[in-house]
């Protein structure tokens, strides 16, 4: 019994062995593919530097989320897409649109969000670069 115990331990080691080499595998065909396209592992072209939320003075409007970004890249964008996240959920979407140029500090762009954001006082909320559009016709998307 003591023979088969160990060749079973063999066994289930090289199995191991085996999947650890698959999933490097694959995670290595990914970062690749995501160097090829230039996105490099999905990294965003942009810099959101400010995500603060706004609360409305007036009842009859909704509150907002205020966007400051940062065109990281060396190309001209022309769309904008971010994901609005509070406690780990989507809670808004916001998209801009314009001539964003390398380096350049968009700041204050405003999109609307749910007043429940502000259920328990003021929220914390995270933006999130979804997709880019440049005007070269390419895309990043997250």
């Amino acid at each position: 019994m003591g023979r088969s115990y160990r060749f079973a331990a063999m066994l289930a080691r090289a199995a191991l062995v085996s999947l650890g080499c698959a999933l490097a595998i694959a995670a290595a065909g990914q970062q690749a593919n995501a160097a090829f396209l230039g996105l490099g592992a999905a990294r965003s072209p942009i810099d959101v530097t400010e995500c603060r939320p706004v609360a409305s003075q007036n009842p009859l409007l909704p509150p907002s989320v205020e966007i400051t970004f940062v065109n990281k890249s060396s190309r001209v964008m022309r769309r904008v897409d971010f994901v609005v996240i509070q406690d780990q959920q989507t809670i808004g979407h916001a998209i801009d649109i314009g001539s964003f140029t390398p380096d350049d500090v968009i700041a204050g762009r405003r999109s609307s969000i749910p007043r429940e954001a502000f259920a328990n006082g003021t929220p914390a909320l995270r933006c999130v670069t979804d997709r880019v559009d440049f005007t070269d016709g390419e895309r990043w998307h997250q």
